[in-house]
């Protein structure tokens, strides 16, 4: 239960942000965090590089869930600049009951990601999540709230995507 909130990274070049990185081939479990808060612009990224909420990049039994990614405002407008909520780089994944919202990315001209999932054969369940208030303002960039990349099994279910405030994900 873990708290991470008002982080600034000023500089120019590949700054990166991991506010909580696992990196193990055993079971991990990620659960009740809050990274950032409800004030806007909490999170003042400017590096060129990846920018993320979660990262785990291991091979074996991943779960995350109850967690909270929010108030993120990306700077950077090079093609470099990515964010991704929650990455799961290799294992298999449960990935439940997270909120990704309050996110402003000047993007570059790459892909935004809410939780993205990659492995080889590797099985994932991505449901009950929510995103909302999403703003990522390059012409040239995409945004794919869920993204999963298996030869294995992925389940995708009960996700809220957007919320009553208009044009909340642009």
């Amino acid at each position: 239960n873990s708290v991470i909130q008002e982080i600034t990274l000023s500089g120019t070049g590949a700054s990166e942000l991991r506010p909580i990185f696992a990196n193990t081939s055993g079971t991990i479990t990620i659960t009740g965090n809050t990274i950032g808060s409800s004030t806007a612009n909490n999170m003042s990224l400017a590096g060129a590089a990846y920018q993320y909420g979660i990262l785990v990049d291991g091979n074996g039994t991943i779960t995350c869930s109850n967690n909270t990614i929010q108030g993120y405002n990306i700077t950077e407008t090079s093609a470099s600049t990515l964010f991704r909520g929650i990455y799961n780089n290799d294992g298999n994944f449960t990935c439940s009951n997270n909120t990704i919202r309050t996110i402003n990315s000047a993007g570059g001209a790459s892909t935004q990601y809410g939780i993205q999932h990659l492995g080889t054969a590797d099985n994932a369940t991505i449901n009950s999540n929510s995103f909302s208030d999403i703003t990522l303002s390059s012409a040239n960039s995409g945004i794919n709230l869920i993204h999963s990349n298996t030869t294995g099994t992925t389940t995708i279910n009960s996700n809220t995507i957007g919320s009553t405030t208009n044009n909340n994900i642009s």
